[in-house]
């Protein structure tokens, strides 16, 4: 396992719109916002899309993600935040600020990227919804 985390800040003065999160995690991942449980899955070949603009509230935003893998590799996982504010303003969460852990508890360091939103094996092509 192997257990991922980052901050988005949203302004406080814009209403969100939408907000739809792309997810997948080679082999498995349980996904939350806020400590609430928004997703979960258990297939790498395919991204979960969600609509998370319920979850998410004004000033800091904790995503977390707990990756499994089956397998020797570590575990290893893909997200792509999309913000749609009222106003018609938006911003893409991927982040190079993301921390990893080897437990729940951490320590945390910063996570290592391997590649761009939609490298393998997820593919190069974006999700429905999450663009």
């Amino acid at each position: 396992k192997r257990w991922f985390r980052t901050r988005l800040d949203l302004p406080a003065d814009r209403a969100i719109q939408s907000a739809a999160l792309a997810v997948s995690a080679d082999d498995s991942h349980e996904t939350r916002i806020n400590g609430q449980v928004v997703a979960q899955g258990n297939s790498w070949q395919s991204y979960q899309v969600v609509d998370v603009a319920k979850r998410l509230k004004a000033g800091c935003n904790t995503i977390r993600v707990e990756a499994s893998n089956s397998g020797a590799n570590p575990a290893g996982m893909v997200l792509r935040l999309v913000v749609r504010f009222a106003g018609g303003e938006t911003v893409v969460a991927t982040g190079d600020d993301w921390e990893s852990a080897a437990s729940a508890n951490g320590p945390w360091v910063p996570a290592k990227a391997i590649g761009a939103f939609g490298i393998a094996p997820w593919g190069s092509g974006r999700p429905d919804g999450a663009d």
